[in-house]
């Protein structure tokens, strides 16, 4: 089973498991910092120096290793936003990061390793419909400052019910004129987003077609590896735009994990371009460029979880 926040790393925990459990304890800690050694003393092994066994001496290397790609690495890769520092033996949170950062960091981290299931709502805010809002936000920020763009999915809080409302909805902010809601032969209008959380594109003035569009869908927790690949734009605009989209929207999957390990067929099987978690947090808005809401939403829900996990 991957780590989850109250749990303790498996045997068999890749390095990005045991990377997020040294963090979350270091952010659950009285003092923001925390050791291999504790890490040792939690999970039962290097106990007595004089009986270790070799099993214990790996998992205590595993440990020590993973505090290798936790600091330079990642701080290059978020552009120096990454909220910890990892040195020989511990981690810490790092004084150069501003609380912001830290804050969308953490829901990152929590998002990934949080219950989101049947407890992702705390206090009333909902840990994955955050997630897509700030996704939207990070995909505008992506494309540049011409780029527009909608939350598609459950996580859309427009007034409108119903799919056909939503590409309606989706179609007059395209601005591109000549477009249709098109509803399949057999359609059962069961449809809740045609698995497009997403949608951002930057528009023509001349409203004619051929504009830039992206579909993108969002995954917290850790189940979603088998899912990558199922968000397939032709064909859901074949079959609910008439005509279809004269150019097809590009495919984004985003996550809140932090994707290490096995990076290469991740990417191949996206069949687009995958954010993980550093990605995200390289292109998360400035702190002035932020829906306070969102802000104020992602803060009330980190918080929440920081009380619960404390307990």
């Amino acid at each position: 089973m991957p780590y989850k926040i109250g749990q303790l790393p498996s045997e068999m925990a890749t390095q990005d498991e045991i990377a997020d459990y040294l963090e979350v304890k270091c952010l659950l800690s009285a003092d923001n910092s925390f050791s291999i050694v504790e890490a040792a003393e939690d999970n039962g092994f290097v106990e007595n120096e004089d009986t270790v066994e070799a099993s214990e001496i790996d998992a205590y290397i595993s440990y020590a290793d993973a505090l290798l790609q936790i600091d330079e690495r990642y701080r290059i890769i978020t552009n120096n936003r990454y909220p910890f520092v990892g040195e020989q033996n511990s981690i810490s949170l790092s004084d150069d990061c501003s609380e912001y950062f830290k804050t969308i960091y953490t829901f990152l981290l929590f998002a990934t390793r949080w219950k989101m299931g049947a407890e992702r709502i705390i206090h009333k805010k909902d840990g994955t419909f955050l997630f897509e809002r700030l996704c939207n936000s990070v995909l505008n920020n992506f494309f540049g400052q011409h780029s527009k763009g909608m939350v598609f999915g459950t996580g859309e809080e427009s007034d409108e019910k119903g799919f056909e409302a939503k590409i309606k909805r989706m179609l007059d902010s395209f601005a591109e004129k000549g477009y249709m809601f098109r509803r399949p032969d057999g359609d059962r209008n069961h449809q809740k987003d045609g698995k497009v959380d997403l949608v951002t594109f930057i528009p023509f003035n001349d409203s004619r077609k051929g504009h830039f569009i992206a579909f993108g869908q969002c995954k917290t927790g850790t189940t979603w590896r088998e899912k990558l690949g199922q968000l397939n734009p032709r064909t859901f605009s074949d079959l609910y735009i008439q005509p279809p989209l004269a150019f097809p929207p590009m495919c984004i999957y985003m996550v809140s994990e932090a994707c290490n390990d096995d990076w290469e067929r991740l990417a191949k099987d996206s069949q687009g371009v995958l954010f993980d978690r550093m990605r995200i947090m390289q292109f998360v808005p400035d702190f002035n460029s932020i829906d306070e809401n969102l802000y104020n939403d992602i803060t009330i829900w980190v918080n929440g979880v920081k009380e619960i996990a404390s307990q």
